[in-house]
C-alpha cells in the first residue's frame, strides 16, 4: 500500500490536516469517516482539552457537518515510569468524526519531560 501525503493547512493559528474516507481525495456528504489531525501549541491544547466541542465549533474544524457530541480526549496515562508531557510541548490531536455528528479524539504530546526531572518529583 502506498502512503498518501496530504497537505497541512494553516488555520486559526495552528496547523490542521483533514482526511476523508474517500481514497481518491474527493469529498462529498457521503464520504465518512472524516478525520482532522491538529498540531497545537501547549496553550491551544489546553483550550481544546477544556472543551473539545467548543474548540471544534469556534475553529470550524468540520464546517460542512459540525460535531454535536465529542467524548473527552484520551491522553497518555500518568503513572510511575511514564514520562509526562513537557510544560510547553506541542500536541498532536486526532479527531475521528463519524455519523451522526459524533466524534472521538486522542492526543499525544510531541515532547516529554526529561527523565531526571520526572524522577525528582516522585
Amino acid at each position: 500500500m502506498e502512503w498518501n501525503h496530504a497537505r497541512w493547512e494553516e488555520t486559526h493559528g495552528f496547523r490542521v490536516l483533514r482526511l476523508c474516507g474517500n481514497p481518491d481525495g474527493k469529498h462529498t456528504k457521503e464520504h465518512w469517516p472524516r478525520i482532522a489531525i491538529l498540531d497545537l501549541s501547549a496553550e491551544q491544547f489546553h483550550e481544546f482539552s477544556d472543551s473539545p466541542l467548543e474548540f471544534a465549533r469556534i475553529h470550524s474544524l468540520y464546517p460542512d457537518q459540525p460535531i454535536r457530541w465529542i467524548c473527552g480526549c484520551a491522553k497518555p496515562p500518568l503513572g510511575e515510569g511514564i514520562p509526562e508531557a513537557a510544560p510547553d510541548a506541542r500536541w498532536t490531536v486526532m479527531i475521528h468524526h463519524a455519523r451522526p455528528s459524533v466524534a472521538v479524539c486522542i492526543a499525544c504530546p510531541q515532547e516529554f519531560e526529561e527523565e531526571s526531572n520526572a524522577k525528582s518529583r516522585a
